[in-house]
């Protein structure tokens, strides 16, 4: 199993996972949300992560366009949507 105390916490749906590097702007503009019509669109960063189990996912963000600093772009301990990677 993996250690996760080198990882930073993230909480999606209730679920924890953990990242161990900074996320990074993707090369995608609109990410489509599961099997629905919804869509995460804007400029978005990316970072893989993974569960306690140390099953892998891909956790997105979606960033405030009215926001300059990245760091301050978007709330990152809570992605707007991660999925199996």
């Amino acid at each position: 199993m993996t250690s996760l105390k080198d990882y930073e916490v993230i909480e999606y749906e209730g679920k924890e996972y953990f990242i161990k590097e900074q996320a990074e702007i993707s090369h995608a503009t609109k990410i489509r949300i599961g099997d629905s019509i919804l869509c995460l669109e804007g400029t978005i960063y990316e970072a893989d992560c993974i569960d306690k189990e140390g099953n892998e996912y891909t956790a997105y963000w979606v960033a405030n366009p009215d926001v300059e600093l990245p760091e301050d772009a978007c709330r990152w301990d809570k992605p707007d949507y991660i999925e199996k990677a």
